[in-house]
């Protein structure tokens, strides 16, 4: 039978163990968060109008606007919102065409603004070669880079407590 000094001692260097496989896991999700970046949110496959045509826009589902368009020239793109006020404005075109999505039934979607801090109840977009667009609901995730440096964060603690666990609890000479 183990004295409770020589169980106490296996159990911390257990710990300190499993405190090396955390430090691998960390390190290994953190870089694929950061090396993965943001994800912008796609819309749905019903969430999609032709050029021209007027998208309602819900409360809280104001998010990244996507287009299609065989021959589609992000930047001539132009797309507006209405408020239920009757206020109007342009959205913000700054990030057009940065980020092509996945393959959708109608093609490749490009995207194209966000309407993200606007009052927009209803978005229109029009030009360059537009045949299709929709309004993607934003994601409340926070961002990936955050997420890999926390992930960062815990693989530091994790080792540090690996480092402690395992030379405190080491074999000592007789």
């Amino acid at each position: 039978m183990t004295r409770p000094g020589e169980q106490l001692r296996r159990s911390g260097r257990a710990s300190g163990y499993a405190a090396l496989v955390a430090v691998v896991l960390f390190v290994v999700v953190g870089v694929t968060l950061l090396a993965r970046g943001d994800v912008v949110p796609q819309p749905p496959r019903d969430a999609w109008v032709g050029a021209g045509d007027g998208v309602a826009v819900a409360l809280g589902s104001r998010g990244p606007v996507w287009g299609v368009g065989d021959d589609l020239d992000p930047a001539a793109v132009r797309c507006t919102w209405t408020s239920r006020q009757g206020a109007s404005g342009t959205l913000d075109t700054a990030m057009s065409g940065t980020r092509p999505s996945a393959a959708t039934d109608r093609g490749t979607a490009v995207l194209l603004a966000d309407a993200h801090g606007t009052e927009a109840h209803e978005i229109r977009c029009s030009g360059g070669g537009l045949t299709s667009f929709a309004v993607a609901a934003p994601t409340t995730a926070p961002p990936t880079a955050a997420l890999g440096t926390g992930f960062f964060v815990f693989a530091a603690v994790a080792a540090v407590w690996a480092v402690v666990a395992l030379r405190v609890t080491r074999r000592r000479a007789p």
